[in-house]
């Protein structure tokens, strides 16, 4: 059997770069893993938030109706002009229309935490 004298050098050396190396992958995925947590954490705040903006729309919907229902009483009696009646019914037609942009936001973020943590959990 032929061996180099200095192979155990060059083993020692591949073994030494391949450590690196491994060290180097583990600290990439803490890393990536980190951010996914933060990403997570960031996505979470923003659902509490819409929660919030949700049921404000809600309640400006609930309050604006009351109002149109009124304001169309008092537009039949002649008691206002058609113009004060179209401007509850354009503000209310705005709040729902922010109501379903929040609701659309909150379910794409649902869906972006569940991918997200779905993932995490494959890993």
């Amino acid at each position: 059997m032929n061996m180099p004298l200095f192979d155990g050098m060059k083993q020692a050396s591949v073994l030494e770069k391949s450590k690196l190396e491994l060290k180097k992958s583990e600290v990439e995925r803490d890393k990536a893993l980190a951010e996914l947590k933060n990403r997570v954490s960031t996505m979470r705040s923003n659902l509490h938030w819409l929660d919030k903006q949700i049921e404000n729309n809600q309640n400006i919907i609930k309050e604006l109706s009351d109002k149109e229902v009124s304001t169309n009483k008092l537009l039949s009696k002649r008691l206002i002009s058609p113009i004060d009646a179209n401007d509850v019914k354009i503000s209310l037609l705005k709040e729902k229309i922010d109501y379903e942009k929040n609701k659309a936001t909150e379910v794409a973020t649902l869906k972006g935490i569940q991918t997200l943590t779905d993932y995490n959990k494959e890993k």
